[in-house]
């Protein structure tokens, strides 16, 4: 699950709460996840040279969504679906030439007070996991060793930073990053809002809108069908054959 597939993200995080005291629930889920796996044994990630002509890049085009960084992120959040806790569950997918460099779910604090809030706490953890894998990738160049082909690029938010790119399905967290105002509703999320915003202004990251059917860390947030897995899956996944 840390290595490659994302798509098991959710499943493994969920079930790993219940290593101490599991039940008949836990077993079923188990043993359904590890019968996927060895349903999907052959998938595997694949890089492009030319983005433009993955199955990624596609999508993106489709979405008028049109940027020369080549790191993505995607990132979703629910809203309280942890019954005990009322917290919710946050994902995000970092891609790089349109494969799989990066990804995470996970439960944030503080506990959202509305959907835009829950969206707008796991774009924060993006925004933080960007910055890191940026500059992991200038430490690279610094010794001669490339992840991406773009130009060199100095501090965040230099003149040959270019913003990451970090794609929500909510526009209501795209506003509050947008918007230079303090309410006395994001006054419990001030360290996020204001890491978010600021990161927006200094041109480290910017946050865009996609569809919610394109949105592909809402794989991470919760358990979906089959049925919507499969779309999602064929943009970061390919059959590897032996």
């Amino acid at each position: 699950m840390t290595g490659t597939r994302y798509d098991i993200c959710f499943a493994t995080t969920k079930l790993a709460k219940f290593c101490n005291n599991p039940g008949k629930v836990h077993y079923k889920a188990l043993i359904w996840l590890l019968g996927y796996l060895k349903q999907t044994a052959n998938l595997g990630i694949r890089y492009y040279h030319n983005e433009k002509n993955s199955p990624l890049g596609e999508m993106l085009i489709r979405n008028n969504i049109l940027t020369e960084e080549e790191e993505i992120t995607f990132s979703d959040s629910s809203w309280q679906d942890c019954k005990d806790t009322a917290r919710s569950t946050g994902s995000f997918a970092t891609t790089c030439q349109s494969g799989l460099i990066d990804y995470a779910s996970f439960v944030p604090d503080p506990i959202a007070a509305s959907s835009g809030e829950a969206e707008y706490n796991t774009a924060s953890v993006a925004a933080m996991s960007i910055l890191h894998n940026r500059f992991v990738d200038l430490e690279m160049k610094n010794l001669g060793l490339e992840i991406m082909n773009n130009e060199e690029y100095t501090i965040p938010g230099g003149k040959d930073w270019k913003p990451s790119l970090i794609l929500l399905d909510s526009t209501a967290a795209i506003s509050m990053a947008e918007s230079a105002r303090s309410t006395s509703r994001t006054r419990h999320i001030d360290r996020r809002f204001l890491y978010v915003r600021q990161g927006q202004a200094a041109g480290r990251h910017k946050l865009s809108w996609i569809s919610s059917v394109d949105q592909i860390a809402d794989i991470g947030t919760k358990a979906v069908t089959l049925a919507a897995l499969q779309p999602i899956m064929k943009l970061t996944y390919v059959e590897v054959k032996d």
